[in-house]
């Protein structure tokens, strides 16, 4: 997957044949919307003077106008309604126009542009102001609880071997230009949304892969774009503190299917909540995988070690050889998900066939961290589902003892902590239960949510401190055991009582590998903030 610095040799020539009309495109730096186009765009009711002029731009934070954003979106957040913002902005002299839900403020000196949905409005107004980058990228989605990182990253190396020059935008990194960077959100808001994707497509870009979470489509985020393809990956328990049940958790995730145009291919677990008969797929091509042969993607052969997987995969009825060094069954359906959608897209089978040979794993997903003896794996897995798959594909590989790290996460979901306990101490043979970002919550009080439901105390070891934990899972290791630090995957960061501290599970490890095996090293080497 990784490249130079640059488009690929087909973007470049794409955009000097101006088949992306890219030349024209480059040079739409700022977009201008008149007032009736703004009202074409919003559907909205207007009230208010006409304004003299075109509108140069759009923002929604009223921390952060400046002349550019003339336009401004207000938004009923959870803690801030930014509609009491607009009667000082426009005093101000900071915006020229003003979008809302509620009705126009009665000292509102600007144009005022009433809509039904706030979120929407400001999704319409990024591409537009972007000058519709979506309308001429083929764009592909990908929501579930896990696994939507892998097969982002997957279904963009097979696209990018069918010749296409391929950006994505996801949790862990993006790329929309010239190189890869590491993201803040899983979907990034409109405007950020629009900025990559324009950015794309100036550097002769085809098509976008993007990781659609639950909140955005909740939030409107990728409102008005529509989709070439999309994949639900799975569902398990996962942002329940968000949304109020998990029937609500998997309406919000099937609302992407709703954003694919009709005729396109939607990819779904052969076993799973999502079928065929949903209203939001109806009208799609809609196609299975798994490791059934009545699914439309399976494995007809499969070996599985610690180099990987290797076999033939048999999708839409083509052959497909498979070598991989991607590793377990979780992984495994990430791989048929992606071949799916490429293949149901007109990708040849040899072309999935070499990007699936030369896709590296995902920082973060089972990465493997050299130690000097035995195996040790850093994975995100943070839900009892994702743990569990994590655990199962591991123990398949492993020779001598299974053992896991992990914490849960403070000011989320309480259920899912006994949950997690309960599939560690079933699956593992040694479980270390300790921190993992505890946010404003007592550290010492999740940890008790966890092991409250764990059985098997004799093989349990309870532990607050993280790097702590880490250091005694890693003196505990024997040549043929396997540790997975689960939980916090490619995050560098831990969360503590308001604070960002620095954290890095890999870079944990490593350091007390090396202190290990170094006699002259200081016995305070590594030490951090007791948590």
């Amino acid at each position: 997957m990784s490249r130079s610095p640059g488009r690929s040799t087909a973007g470049k020539r794409a955009l000097a044949r101006g088949d992306f009309v890219g030349e024209r495109l480059q040079s739409l730096q700022h977009v201008t919307l008149s007032h009736d186009a703004l009202l074409e765009r919003l559907a909205a009711r207007h009230a208010g003077p006409h304004p003299e002029g075109a509108f140069a731009g759009v923002t929604a934070d009223d921390r952060a106008v400046d002349a550019i954003h003339d336009l401004f979106v207000a938004i009923r957040g959870a803690r801030h309604d930014s509609h009491s913002s607009l009667e000082a902005l426009a005093r101000a002299g900071k915006i020229r126009g003003a979008v809302g839900e509620q009705p126009r403020p009665a000292e509102l000196a600007v144009p005022y542009y009433r809509v039904e949905n706030s979120r929407r409005a400001l999704a319409e107004l990024a591409w537009a102001f972007a000058g519709d980058p979506g309308r001429q990228l083929r764009l592909f989605g990908i929501t579930g609880t896990n696994g939507k990182s892998s097969t982002v990253r997957l279904l963009a190396a097979i696209l990018e071997a069918a010749g296409r020059d391929v950006g994505w935008l996801g949790t862990v990194t993006r790329r929309t230009g010239s190189g890869e960077v590491a993201s803040s959100l899983t979907t990034p808001e409109p405007l950020e949304l629009a900025r990559g994707l324009r950015e794309l497509l100036d550097a002769g870009g085809t098509d976008a892969v993007l990781e659609v979470s639950s909140h955005a489509l909740e939030q409107q985020r990728v409102a008005g774009l529509a989709f070439s393809g999309a994949i639900f990956t799975n569902l398990s328990r996962d942002h329940l503190d968000y949304h109020r049940d998990a029937q609500a958790y998997l309406q919000a995730k099937l609302q992407l299917f709703e954003r694919v145009a009709p005729g396109c291919p939607a990819v779904i677990p052969l076993a799973g909540p999502v079928s065929a008969t949903d209203p939001q797929l109806r009208n799609l091509q809609v196609c299975t995988f798994g490791e059934s042969a009545e699914a439309d993607a399976y494995p007809e052969q499969l070996e599985l070690d610690q180099r990987g997987m290797r076999g033939v995969l048999r999708v839409r009825g083509q052959r497909i050889p498979l070598q991989t060094q991607l590793l377990g069954r979780h992984n495994l359906a990430n791989i048929l998900a992606a071949a799916l959608l490429a293949s149901s897209v007109g990708v040849p089978s040899d072309a999935i066939a070499a990007a699936l040979s030369s896709a590296p794993a995902v920082r973060g997903r089972l990465e493997r961290v050299p130690v000097p003896r035995g195996e040790v794996f850093v994975d995100y897995a943070h839900t009892p589902d994702a743990l569990e798959a994590v655990l199962g594909a591991v123990r398949e590989i492993t020779n001598g003892r299974l053992m896991v790290l992990f914490g849960c996460g403070g000011d989320r979901d309480r259920g899912k902590r006994p949950q997690m306990g309960e599939v560690a101490a079933r699956l593992a043979d040694r479980v270390f239960v300790t921190s993992d970002n505890p946010r404003g919550e007592e550290p010492a009080t999740i940890v008790a949510d966890v092991v409250a439901g764990m059985s098997g105390a004799q093989k349990t070891h309870v532990e607050v401190d993280r790097r702590q934990a880490i250091a005694t899972a890693l003196d505990e290791l024997h040549a043929d055991d396997v540790l997975v630090v689960a939980g916090k995957g490619h995050e560098t960061e831990q969360l503590v009582a308001g604070k960002r501290l620095p954290f890095d599970d890999r870079r944990v490890i490593e350091e007390h590998a090396q202190s290990s095996s170094d006699p002259t090293a200081s016995a305070t080497q590594g030490k951090g903030l007791t948590v």
